[in-house]
């Protein structure tokens, strides 16, 4: 009786373990959002240098508030929404050998005040 109750508890436990893991598709990309390619997080670096806003997170805290972090934040909502953001983005994509592909949009998260 106890054999046959052990491996009724065995079985129980892998197929419930095997449906846990099967619901848990990738927790990184849940946590995380989409996932970029290559080309779209370089062209965006290059546009977040360039607006300034690289310089102005580098420090100990950011005032997100000050004038100075706001013409920034403007500056990159801008060329990131423009034409510049996917002119970078195919030349990167040429660059790494990838797929050329449309121009995604910025998130909310990224474009909205901290």
């Amino acid at each position: 009786m106890k054999l046959h109750t052990l491996l009724l508890a065995s079985a129980l436990g892998l197929v419930a373990g095997s449906a846990m893991a099967q619901a848990m598709d990738d927790p990184q990309q849940a946590q995380f959002g989409p996932k970029l390619t290559r080309a779209e997080v370089q062209a965006d670096l290059e546009i977040y240098r360039e607006s300034g806003l690289l310089d102005l997170d580098r420090g100990e805290s950011v005032d997100t508030e000050s004038p100075r972090y706001q013409a920034a934040l403007k500056r990159y909502n801008e060329r990131r929404a423009s034409t510049q953001y996917v002119a970078l983005l195919h030349s990167f994509e040429a660059k790494n050998g990838e797929k050329v592909a449309a121009a995604k949009q910025p998130d909310a998260a990224t474009t909205s005040n901290q």
